[in-house]
């Protein structure tokens, strides 16, 4: 039997060991600008569809597929996913950069667990979770770097969407589009 501290030793080594070994340079990174063939940057005047978890993972199929029957990461991703959208991972990034971005770090370190001989005698379904969700959710808190406008088809402003309040923006009833603005923008204090 293992103490609690070979737990906290091991979580610590095998986040440093995988999260911070993950390479964000890697050439199979999908490009989300071509699978939703939207504009690289963000664009005040740009108004984005919401979309559903199926059609934001889609692109992902082939890459997900490893996690198909684990329903408590499956339901995580697909939650994750209606969250963020296709918001960037950073504000001059890519769209679509944050799902991008974290689903391969969530893989990429779920993989290095799942093969690594180190971990194999602590081996546990548990622990491919908290990796899992460790690696997906690092960059959550970068939803709150943007002001969201939740909005009709024409750009019409309807309501600010507050992630903690609202949560994803699926859940908001009506809700079919909405725009990225910048935090500082005074369309965010007008409303407008």
């Amino acid at each position: 039997m293992l103490y609690i501290g070979n737990y906290k030793d091991f979580i610590i080594q095998a986040l440093k060991h995988f999260l911070y070994l993950y390479n964000t340079d890697n050439e199979d990174i999908i490009d989300m600008n071509q699978i939703f063939a939207e504009d690289s940057k963000i664009s005040v005047d740009h108004i984005y569809k919401i979309l559903d978890a199926d059609s934001l993972l889609a692109p992902y199929r082939a890459m997900i597929s490893i996690i198909e029957n684990e329903g408590p990461m499956v339901n995580l991703l697909k939650n994750f996913a209606e969250l963020v959208q296709v918001f960037p991972d950073f504000p001059t990034g890519k769209m679509g950069g944050l799902l991008d971005k974290s689903l391969q770090r969530a893989l990429y370190i779920l993989n290095g667990y799942r093969s690594d001989p180190k971990f194999y005698k602590l081996y546990d379904p548990i622990w491919e979770f908290v990796f899992f969700s460790a690696g997906l959710l690092r960059d959550i808190t970068k939803i709150t770097d943007y002001g969201i406008i939740i909005c009709n088809q024409d750009g019409t402003y309807k309501k600010l969407w507050n992630p903690c309040s609202d949560g994803a923006m699926t859940n908001i009833k009506g809700a079919k589009y909405y725009r990225i603005l910048p935090l500082t923008s005074p369309l965010l204090h007008t409303g407008g």
